[in-house]
């Protein structure tokens, strides 16, 4: 069968394809196929575009919140691997926060001051509530004084980054979009992290 496969293809029979029309007649597009094309590539990027700067937002705010989660955690590390309590301070009107005494690896100076918006996140901090302030304090065994939460955002895309009470932080999608909700965090029942 393979050979009679062959012998047909070489005697032009066969798998050929039917030939094409000639393009002799027809030198390029008309004017109605271009508006066409160009009508169809419009639609799809007036569909793309506004969808590409949303998740550009919501990947900013999950950066900027994980960050911040990171940091929390490194903080209460720290507090417990040097047996020195550290501080945390975050400032919702300079969109900052300061972690003393923790080195900073730039300055080499012992305490760390990270600006939320700089760098790639250009995320905001919109509240940050560690029962009634913005402070929380790692004692010399890496837990809270107290627990609580920080809302980060970019657009209308809002992260929320739960520190409990063990001094392990979490990043959840805030789901009220732009109305911010607050959350109730328990107090663990062991361990020095109540005041």
């Amino acid at each position: 069968m393979q050979a009679r496969v062959s012998h047909d293809v070489a005697q032009g029979r066969g798998s050929r394809s039917p030939a094409l029309p000639p393009l002799a007649g027809r030198g390029a597009f008309s004017l109605f196929e271009l508006m066409t094309a160009m009508a169809i590539m419009a639609v799809f990027a007036a569909i793309a575009i506004p969808r590409m700067g949303s998740a550009s937002h919501r990947y900013r705010a999950e950066l900027g919140a994980r960050r911040l989660a990171a940091d929390l955690e490194a903080a209460s590390r720290y507090a417990r691997s040097w047996s020195t309590p550290v501080t945390v301070v975050l400032d919702v009107s300079t969109n900052a926060y300061a972690i003393s005494p923790f080195p900073d690896a730039k300055s080499g100076g012992s305490a760390s001051k990270v600006a939320v918006g700089a760098g790639s996140s250009r995320a905001s901090l919109v509240s940050a509530d560690f029962d009634g302030d913005a402070t929380v304090v790692f004692d010399t065994l890496g837990m809270p004084d107290d627990p609580g939460h920080v809302v980060l955002g970019v657009g209308t895309w809002r992260y929320r980054v739960v520190l409990d009470g063990l001094g392990r932080a979490r990043v959840t999608r805030d789901s009220s979009g732009t109305a911010i909700t607050e959350e109730k965090v328990d107090k663990p029942s062991v361990g020095g992290g109540g005041k």
